[in-house]
């Protein structure tokens, strides 16, 4: 979601390490056992990884990422947390 944003090859790093590393301590600190199939842990998840990424993605760095963009990037960590994890 942020390939078409113009930026430039380091902050486009800079920021997909800082959402990777957030996001695995998101899963770490609010993983209980088979928190696959429990909706409550599921949710919390996605609303610290959505506020996560408004914050420090969208307003931090002032780029036109729609709710849509980062509800939808949401819900792919989710799904590879649900694999990994």
């Amino acid at each position: 979601f942020l390939n078409d944003k113009n930026l430039d090859k380091q902050d486009l790093k800079a920021i997909s390490i800082f959402v990777s590393l957030n996001s695995v301590d998101i899963f770490k600190n609010l993983k209980i056992v088979d928190f696959q199939n429990n909706k409550d842990v599921l949710n919390k998840m996605k609303i610290s990884l959505f506020d996560m990424i408004y914050d420090e993605v969208k307003i931090k760095h002032k780029l036109d990422i729609t709710i849509s963009d980062i509800d939808l990037f949401a819900d792919k960590c989710l799904w590879i947390a649900k694999i990994k994890y």
